[in-house]
């Protein structure tokens, strides 16, 4: 993405160096504050969009009864501005949107207070917006969101949409990224779990992060078995012959499909790069 007006040239690579990968989240307000955010879109996710439009068949309605009376639940963590959860709440979720930094918080509040807000879902109705504070690895925040209704008493969510979320923490991290996320999805065949893959290049091309490379097998080999530690290089590469586990408590790839749309950060001379993949429990044997 274009560099920010009037900001000098900074390396997030160098400006997360020093920092311990599992305390990064004054870093990264800091950023905000500096409104150095060069990860923001501008918008939502196409990709995520025309999945929801046109692959309806991997979702259940999310006006369909998820318990007590309730709608479809979905979380995005690191939200940013929130322009996903913005996107989810047109096609009828009600949208819990985690940020570990305030700064963003008070952006992403202020973006869903001044955009239009059209219902993308066919007969679906928006969904309630909710924005809370706090670490995806901590459980203050969870409380926050069902003590606003944003999630059911179980904790657990229908949809989750990860960008540019997982290739901003530190390659130590992906083990306890890949656990809490089976912690979060809801149950059985009822959650998905929507990784939209950026960036997918060589980690050899591209060095160490953030933003750290994601190819595709990487998150085979977190998802499969999660919270297994997986080796990498310094680049934060999975060696090409690595083997992950199938655990029982594992998550299992239903999907993985080229977007026709992306950002442009995800395209190489007009070719989409990204990929998008929607996984779910893996069915009891």
């Amino acid at each position: 993405m274009a560099q920010q007006e009037n900001q000098p040239p900074r390396s997030l690579t160098e400006h997360f160096k020093h920092h311990d990968p599992a305390r990064q989240g004054s870093a990264w307000d800091a950023l905000w504050e500096d409104q150095f955010t060069p990860w923001d879109r501008g918008g939502p996710s196409w990709a995520l969009h025309d999945l929801l439009k046109e692959r309806a068949d991997l979702f259940d309605p999310p006006n369909a009864d998820s318990g007590a009376g309730r709608r479809k639940t979905a979380l995005v963590p690191g939200c940013g501005r929130g322009h996903d959860v913005l996107l989810l709440s047109e096609f009828g979720y009600d949208v819990c949107g985690l940020e570990i930094s305030p700064r963003a918080l008070e952006e992403a509040k202020q973006v869903a207070a001044e955009a239009p807000r059209d219902d993308a879902g066919a007969g679906a109705g928006r969904g309630r917006v909710t924005f809370v504070s706090g670490d995806f690895f901590a459980g203050d925040w969870l409380r926050d969101a069902q003590a606003a209704g944003a999630v059911g008493d179980d904790g657990k969510f229908d949809l989750i949409f990860d960008y540019t979320f997982l290739c901003a923490l530190h390659p130590s991290m992906r083990p306890r990224w890949a656990e809490r996320m089976r912690e979060l999805l809801a149950p059985g065949d009822r959650g998905r779990l929507v990784c939209l893959e950026f960036p997918s290049w060589d980690p050899a091309e591209t060095g160490p992060g953030p933003a750290w490379s994601l190819p595709s097998h990487v998150y085979v080999a977190h998802l499969s078995q999660p919270g297994v530690a997986v080796p990498t290089d310094e680049n934060g590469a999975v060696p090409g012959d690595y083997v992950p586990q199938q655990k029982s408590d594992g998550l299992e790839r239903i999907v993985r499909l080229k977007p026709r749309r992306t950002h442009p950060a995800g395209a190489k001379d007009g070719d989409v790069q990204d990929r998008i993949s929607v996984w779910k429990h893996r069915a009891s044997e």
